[in-house]
């Protein structure tokens, strides 16, 4: 109680110098807590280009290389070409050519301000990103071929209290504003989220998405933007000739074939490319932060040095002084964390930011510690 009387203290009789502290420690865990989503990102962006380089050879991504006046041609007769996007699909099935397919829909706008999604995905992307799953259950083989009216859901960590766990509910398909019944299966953990090779380092977040089977045996509930988008983020796996064959002869756009290999190391250095600038900036700013909390430091030591040698000259230790100044910055970073989780709306690095802060207030408190042992000689 009587560090807490001092430490009180110190605030009160140094209102500016805290001030400043305090919006730097701000500042800072902001960063920190940056560099650390980017840092999760990364290793989990990374794992799943990995996914191709150690368990797919051979797999291709889709680039659509359709002009807007071609695609214009083609969405004018859109019956006719949804029968030709289904040809192809079904093509590659009969020569058993392996692919997935993953594309999506903002559906409405919550409370909240956040866009909630629809996202399709098929049989195969299961098997190259493995969800994460808090409650419940991943999906299934047979969750593909569901025949009884009522579509498995996974929900995104953030939609958990409006979708429960077991609970049937009407969803909006976002391709035909048609609505359809849904139960729900299971819920992502916390920043579930997967690659889109077929767009440059686009990491897709799931948090605000209700995730929806489709088999890929089966094309014609979709509608033409459906199919389209299907086609076009298309990652398949197999002979590269075999492949371009069926494309060029059933495909109702222009497309073109890249190795997911050639891709893979580019996107990891971007990937790396990141995490270094952000990783460089909250260095410099925590080297910025450290100097102007020795500043700060150095005169609030100065001010209270009379102080300090009466606590000292009636029994008090070195050892004790320490204790002040260590709960002064752990008290102000501690109110720091609060504000960001706030911000956040998430403790998921609250663990991580309070050994972090009990770091950094050991770090700066051993300056005036070591000033007092000099002083006391």
């Amino acid at each position: 109680m009587r560090i807490i009387k001092y430490t009180l203290k110190d605030i009160q009789n140094n209102k500016i110098i805290c001030t400043i502290f305090f919006v730097l420690n701000i500042a800072m865990l902001f960063l920190v807590t940056s560099l650390f989503h980017v840092i999760d990102d990364t290793m989990e962006n990374m794992h799943s280009i990995k996914t191709f380089e150690t368990g797919y050879d051979n797999a291709y991504m889709i680039v659509d290389e359709t002009t807007e006046e071609d695609f214009s041609k083609i969405s004018s007769d859109t019956d006719l070409a949804s029968k030709e996007y289904k040809q192809l699909f079904a093509e590659l099935t009969k020569a058993n050519i392996d692919y997935y397919t993953a594309f999506g829909y903002d559906i409405y706008v919550n409370n909240n301000g956040n866009n909630v999604k629809e996202q399709i995905i098929t049989e195969q992307f299961i098997n190259v990103f493995k969800f994460s799953i808090m409650q419940g259950r991943n999906f299934e083989a047979a969750d593909f071929n569901t025949n009884n009216g009522v579509l498995p859901i996974l929900i995104g960590y953030e939609l958990q209290d409006k979708y429960k766990l077991g609970k049937e509910y009407e969803f909006e398909h976002g391709g035909t504003g048609d609505t359809f019944r849904g139960k729900v299966v299971g819920i992502l953990r916390k920043s579930s989220k997967y690659y889109e090779l077929n767009g440059l380092s686009v990491s897709l977040s799931l948090d605000f998405s209700y995730i929806v089977p489709q088999s890929t045996k089966n094309m014609d509930n979709l509608s033409f933007s459906d199919l389209d988008m299907a086609e076009t983020r298309m990652v398949v796996f197999g002979d590269k000739n075999k492949i371009q064959k069926i494309f060029a002869n059933t495909s109702p756009i222009t497309v073109s074939l890249i190795s997911v290999d050639n891709w893979i190391d580019e996107i990891m250095q971007n990937q790396k490319s990141a995490l270094l600038l952000i990783g460089s900036v909250s260095i410099l700013f925590l080297v910025f932060t450290l100097f102007i909390t020795y500043i700060g430091f150095s005169r609030l030591f100065k001010k209270q040095m009379k102080e300090y040698k009466i606590h000292i000259f009636c029994g008090a230790r070195n050892f004790h002084i320490l204790i002040r100044f260590l709960s002064l910055s752990c008290l102000m970073l501690l109110i720091g964390i609060l504000v960001v989780s706030a911000f956040y709306k998430s403790v998921e690095y609250t663990g991580k930011l309070i050994i972090f802060s009990i770091c950094f207030s050991a770090v700066t408190s051993t300056y005036p510690y070591l000033v007092l042992k000099r002083e006391m000689r």
